[in-house]
């Protein structure tokens, strides 16, 4: 190998790394990724989802208010849901750590939605879920559920 020949190696090395990482940026953007796009931060729904007591606590004492409904991004329970209040989700995710800590931080069940956590509850046939809602409100009217639930 002469030197013109090992020149030329060196000079078209950065060249060959730049058009190395463009086909994989393009391969990653095809796919529906967004590498240079900063993540969106999880809403408390989602937190309750995947249940990460302490980004609910934090999200909570940073003045998110554990009663209003939040989106779901799809693909954490399936499709996209609309804004659903993070007790729900925290019932549909089967995470009934989250649920109680929900209920703790001011998420309140009421007569209005007694009724709904309860059949969620019992449609996800999770015994310890029924139980966390029954004891949020302990005197709630037994709760009829549609059909199959």
């Amino acid at each position: 190998m002469n030197r013109d020949t090992t020149l030329g190696l060196y000079a078209g090395g950065p060249a060959l790394l730049l058009t190395g990482a463009l086909i994989v940026l393009m391969v990653v953007a095809a796919a529906g990724g967004r590498p240079f796009q900063p993540r969106e931060p999880l809403t408390l729904a989602e937190l309750a989802a995947v249940g990460d007591r302490a980004g609910i606590i934090r999200a909570v004492r940073l003045g998110t208010n554990p009663n209003d409904p939040s989106p779901v991004r799809a693909g954490m329970l399936g499709s996209r849901l609309d804004p659903t209040a993070p007790l729900e989700v925290a019932i549909i995710a089967n995470q009934v750590d989250a649920l109680r800590l929900l209920v703790e931080l001011g998420a309140v069940v009421h007569s209005g939605n007694y009724g709904r956590l309860l059949c969620l509850a019992r449609q996800s046939q999770n015994a310890d879920a029924i139980a966390a809602v029954e004891a949020a409100l302990p005197n709630g009217p037994p709760a009829p559920c549609p059909a199959g639930g």
